[in-house]
């Protein structure tokens, strides 16, 4: 498994939820929502989201740092799609290329070559057919440097895309890439498979003419988006909502939902209250908290589902480049063990999702097909104070009559650290439960400092990621 710089990760399994309810039996307050008008056919489905995306891009030029993965599927469509466990199914291609075949080649030197044969009579949203050039044109695009996407997978890995008809697409790569036969709209939490189409009839003369900082601002990417995933764009209301209609083209036929508006609630307590008045209907990515999940559960008897997602993980770095590091006795491998032998991960997991998820053992989903095999691959600390105990003193500990460990080696010192929260709606609730809840202690003025052991999100040797 890959290592992510030279940090040590920290990792607990997170929740997102997705709820939906059945309307309300009338209005609540203001106007009455979108979903309580007309018929079942013609209702609108009210989405609600944390953030506005940047674009409807599949792949944007700038990351919004949320997740942002309905409006990025409710408008494109990729060469595949994934089933539930991440296994590619065709999507836009006829079938999903098969190594050692004709449709996907490996050379000696490691260079390959994949081949998507499309299905007949594709059309992007405005009607315009939708062809292998659009493919070809799509790598022009990500892969100019100036454009800030050249570096980033699969890009980095393509040397060229060629088309020898209008519905075959050839890629051909400078070395193996794992998922070149899983290429789609979007990219997965664990690695980016992103390589949608772009449209040359559309933005062939911007890419000539404008200037870089211009296209990734033209107005395409936004209010004149056109994609060929399953909704039409219709209309976007900055800082309020945007929706979409079904496509009629879509290449799996129409959706059965006809209208989706995808409202952005910055406020997890607004969304709730919006899904408690039936103003909504969905939530997605992570606009609400795992305990507003369990609260809905609670109030909406069988009116609505709470479905739980493990595939976002929390994670807590540990920095061990020893010109920054702010103790030496993170470069000791028998420290970290210990670190991980000092997380209580079964009461964590109860004490934050409910027993709703499993501790990480990768950045890879528990739902992937490969899951099991991958977690026996992985080395696990399981909870065990004397483990612990163990390690530190063959570190160099000891424990001081305050319980905090202590080294001789002025480089490592007594064993604490700070403890640094990124911003979320969770922030706060996970670092008390993590921090005070696990009997840290909390210095004044230099943050949460932590004894071993102690149940917080254990650091695991080179990476230990989430499912």
């Amino acid at each position: 498994m890959s290592r992510l710089g030279s940090l040590s990760l920290v990792i607990l399994l997170g929740a997102m939820l997705a709820a939906c309810a059945s309307p309300a039996s009338g209005p609540t307050a203001g106007q009455p929502a979108p979903s309580q008008q007309g018929s079942p056919s013609t209702r609108t489905l009210v989405v609600a989201v944390r953030a506005e995306p940047p674009s409807l891009s599949a792949k944007p030029f700038r990351s919004l740092g949320l997740t942002a993965d309905l409006s990025r599927r409710m408008f494109n469509a990729g060469l595949t799609t994934r089933k539930d466990d991440g296994t590619p199914i065709p999507y836009l291609a006829e079938s999903v290329p098969q190594l050692n075949t004709d449709a996907w080649r490996v050379s000696p030197d490691g260079t390959m070559e994949t081949t998507y044969k499309l299905k007949p009579n594709l059309t992007w949203h405005d009607g315009h057919p939708l062809t292998a050039d659009d493919f070809v044109f799509a790598h022009e695009v990500y892969s100019t440097p100036t454009l800030g996407l050249a570096g980033s997978p699969p890009l980095s890995q393509m040397d060229r895309v060629t088309a020898p008809d209008p519905q075959t697409v050839v890629i051909h790569w400078k070395q193996t890439f794992p998922q070149a036969n899983a290429l789609a709209a979007t990219g997965t939490d664990s690695s980016d498979d992103s390589f949608p189409p772009v449209p040359r009839h559309l933005l062939g003369q911007a890419l000539q003419s404008q200037e870089p900082e211009a296209f990734m601002a033209n107005s395409f990417w936004v209010s004149q988006y056109v994609g060929a995933g399953p909704y039409k764009f219709e209309r976007w209301e900055t800082g309020a909502f945007l929706e979409g209609v079904a496509f009629d083209g879509h290449v799996l036929g129409k959706p059965k939902i006809q209208r989706i508006r995808e409202v952005f609630i910055g406020d997890p307590n607004t969304v709730m209250a919006n899904m408690l008045a039936g103003e909504a209907q969905l939530t997605a990515g992570d606009s609400i908290r795992f305990t507003d999940g369990q609260t809905l559960k609670q109030q909406w008897g069988d009116r609505g589902k709470v479905l739980n997602f493990p595939n976002l993980y929390r994670i807590v770095q540990f920095q061990r480049r020893p010109e920054f590091a702010s103790s030496a006795a993170f470069t000791d491998l028998r420290v970290r063990q210990a670190l991980h032998h000092g997380v209580d991960v079964n009461t964590l997991n109860e004490a934050l999702q409910d027993q709703q998820t499993t501790a990480a053992v990768g950045p890879i989903p528990p739902t992937a097909g490969y899951y099991r095999q991958l977690s026996q691959a992985v080395p696990t600390y399981p909870y065990d104070p004397r483990r612990v105990e163990q390690l530190m003193q063959e570190a160099g500990f000891a424990r001081g009559s305050d319980g905090v460990w202590a080294s001789s080696d002025p480089r490592s010192g007594r064993m604490s650290f700070e403890t640094n929260v990124l911003a979320s709606p969770d922030s706060g609730y996970l670092a008390q439960a993590g921090v005070r809840g696990a009997g840290g202690e909390l210095a004044p003025g230099a943050g949460p400092r932590l004894r071993v052991p102690q149940p917080v999100p254990r650091p695991l040797d080179d990476q230990h990621t989430a499912g």
